[in-house]
């Protein structure tokens, strides 16, 4: 994956110029009122859910799940993530697309740390309460000035991965998405936003193994 960094310039002529919470099992606070919740499921994962006969995020039952994706934009293969609280009881599973033979496989996951303390972790980096990464083109901005000249450099990235964060708290729920969080958080490094992605997107790859 090689980014394309584009940089824009333009020529200068003049010069001057109340938390919530809600507590799930006695255990875990989450700050509800910072969730923008959905009130239509547009999830891009329709067809994968299908395919791994899975619900739709806004009619499983239970008191929290969460799913992260992980899609490969080369061989257009998902790999799926989910932790679930139903019933007092916690668990985890991998669901592996492939593409040749087409197939999903299903792997039961086990926590690091316990659920727990995964979860408060996922909150932590905001995991809750985050826009989409298309919500965020005005804080990605990195501008410059150079013997009277302001320009803007850009990073285009086409492509690597996407991901896309599912999550259910009681009744509501949530979706959004981003890309490359790396790439971009290395290159935008003042938008603390991309840091939560790539935070939340090393605890999913780092903390949660195959049983």
């Amino acid at each position: 994956m090689r980014p394309l960094i584009v940089t824009t310039l333009t020529f200068l002529f003049a010069t001057s110029q109340a938390i919530g919470q809600t507590e799930i099992s006695g255990t875990t606070e989450i700050e509800t009122d910072k969730i923008a919740f959905d009130t239509i499921n547009l999830s891009p994962n329709k067809n994968f859910e299908k395919k791994a006969k899975i619900k739709p995020i806004d009619k499983v039952d239970g008191d929290i799940e969460i799913r992260f994706y992980k899609l490969n934009s080369l061989s257009n293969t998902n790999n799926l993530k989910i932790i679930r609280l139903k019933d007092n009881k916690w668990t985890a599973h991998e669901y592996n697309e492939w593409n040749r033979p087409m197939r999903i496989k299903k792997y039961s996951l086990n926590v690091q740390n316990g659920f727990q303390i995964f979860l408060k972790k996922l909150l932590q980096q905001n995991i809750s309460s985050l826009p989409s990464q298309n919500e965020l083109k005005d804080k990605m901005r990195k501008l410059f000035n150079e013997s009277g000249r302001q320009g803007e450099r850009q990073i285009i990235v086409n492509d690597g991965h996407h991901y896309t964060v599912e999550l259910k708290f009681g009744e509501s729920f949530r979706i959004y998405g981003f890309s490359n969080p790396e790439t971009y958080a290395n290159f935008y490094e003042d938008v603390v936003e991309l840091k939560n992605y790539v935070a939340i997107t090393n605890l999913f790859d780092q903390e949660l193994s195959r049983k």
